[in-house]
């Protein structure tokens, strides 16, 4: 297998997390970056200046990273993220045989991929979230633009012409297709009306007036539907599998699995020991659909909590369960991948915003995050979350052309870049009377999707298809 070899100035303190960032390259363009020896020849060089035949990054003081907010210029297309404004306003320059980039790709790369901002703004919003309206990227305007992509695109350009034909790149998605998507669907009210639910809701808010209000309306609406034999608004798992399955494609669904009362604000109030609960599940497994977990409100912190939930679902279903996407997208950029591995999670699905549609690290691809304490990626992977109905819906206020136009626009630049996207509807929305528009708008998407030749796959595909490219290029992710 021919090789990259790249030379990472021995001197920088940044070393390991540029390292990191070279083997994230090298899994996304689809070619083995090897780190040689200071004295060895190199393709790449890091923190040096360009003298012989090799591309030069320069390398910043990273310090000034964490110091100063990056200040952003577009040049050819790509999006120019600095700390110090770059003295050339090229992209990169020729001299003596060699190109030289006049900005540091590798730091702007770590910023974004490590969330560095999130550990330096303390800001969170209602759900404790970093929120879509805190990120330097909408300030920048390109929270809908793959930056991190546009890096790695970039550094393959720059390769092509100073060894044309010398270096193979395998296919970023399974039979060249232009880009992935993985389509999911968070349960967190199956039913509008129910009668186990309605129960189960009543044990919980026995001290509440208004929960008792509500689950005494579940309950009413529960008997209205089973005495009538009326279809619940709220329970469309067969809608969703019939429309995907039109395109060929599949989805994964995810439910919540309580192991106590959880969190009576916010947690989702169904029981998956429910009857009607347990066929659902059957038939979504007897399809070929993937079943996933919905982490509960508080378990992003939580091991022991996140373990049993995980557990639980698992024996219900008798099957292994190994994505999740945590509640209100709770996600702590420190502690929550740990706490999901450490519960037997192998991908993860709730990097996104709440309040915004895009990229939350700048990335439209799978990614192993880093493990700031290790100083390596974590052994998870990560399937960023780009496009979530109630963003579009309820924090934005778009109507359906404007909806779809702007999620067309995002898979636009996704598939420039031969990239990937979560795309997150929930299950209720396809209620037309209470949702006006937003299942329209999912049809819309899929009808793109289909057109435009997208690899659109379940998420332990997903993670397969990524895990095996990572092995095939001889990348550890324990250094």
């Amino acid at each position: 297998m021919k090789t990259i070899n790249v030379k990472i100035n021995p001197e920088l303190s940044f070393a390991k997390e540029a390292r990191y960032i070279f083997q994230t390259y090298g899994y996304v363009l689809g070619i083995c970056f090897k780190i040689v020896r200071d004295d060895e020849k190199a393709h790449l060089c890091y923190g040096y200046k360009a003298k012989e035949k090799s591309i030069g990054i320069p390398s910043d003081n990273y310090q000034k990273w964490l110091e100063n907010q990056p200040s952003l210029d577009w040049r050819d297309g790509i999006p120019v993220m600095y700390v110090e404004k770059p003295k050339r306003d090229s992209l990169y320059f020729y001299e003596d045989e060699a190109i030289n980039l006049t900005f540091d790709i590798i730091a702007a790369s770590f910023y974004l991929l490590s969330r560095e901002e999130e550990r330096l703004d303390k800001r969170r919003d209602t759900w404790g979230c970093f929120s879509g309206n805190y990120t330097i990227l909408k300030k920048l305007g390109v929270l809908d633009f793959p930056v991190v992509n546009s890096y790695a695109f970039l550094l393959k350009q720059l390769l092509d012409k100073l060894f044309p034909a010398e270096f193979d790149y395998t296919a970023l998605n399974k039979d060249n297709k232009k880009f992935s998507v993985c389509l999911i669907h968070d349960v967190d009210q199956p039913f509008k009306g129910d009668i186990y639910s309605g129960l189960n809701m009543l044990k919980r808010y026995a001290h509440k007036f208004k929960g008792i209000k509500q689950a005494t309306k579940h309950i009413i609406w529960g008997f209205i539907y089973k005495a009538f034999k009326l279809k619940d608004p709220y329970c469309n798992f067969q809608d969703y599998i019939k429309l995907e399955g039109k395109y060929g494609f599949k989805s994964i669904f995810n439910f919540a699995s309580l192991i106590d009362q959880g969190n009576i604000l916010y947690d989702p109030t169904y029981s998956i020991y429910n009857s009607r609960i347990i066929k659902i599940m059957e038939l979504i497994k007897a399809r070929g659909w993937e079943i996933g977990l919905h982490g509960s409100y508080e378990s992003y912190l939580d091991k022991d909590k996140l373990s049993e939930e995980k557990n639980m679902l698992e024996r219900v279903i008798k099957n292994k369960v190994g994505g999740i996407c945590q509640h209100y997208l709770r996600l702590d950029y420190q502690k929550t991948w740990d706490v999901q591995r450490e519960s037997g999670i192998e991908y993860d699905m709730s990097l996104g915003y709440n309040e915004a549609l895009g990229f939350r690290a700048g990335a439209a691809f799978p990614f192993f995050p880093y493990n700031r304490t290790l100083k390596r990626a974590h052994m998870i992977l990560e399937l960023p979350l780009v496009i979530m109905d109630s963003a579009l819906f309820m924090e934005l206020n778009f109507g359906v052309e404007e909806a779809t136009r702007k999620c067309i626009q995002i898979l636009e630049k996704i598939k420039e870049f031969n990239g990937f996207a979560c795309i997150l509807w929930h299950l209720r929305v396809w209620d037309t009377k209470a949702y006006p528009g937003w299942i329209e708008v999912y049809k819309n998407i899929l009808e793109y999707l289909s057109k435009e030749n997208a690899w659109v796959a379940l998420p332990n595909e997903i993670a397969g298809w990524w895990k095996d490219r990572v092995k095939h290029y001889g990348y550890s992710l324990l250094h």
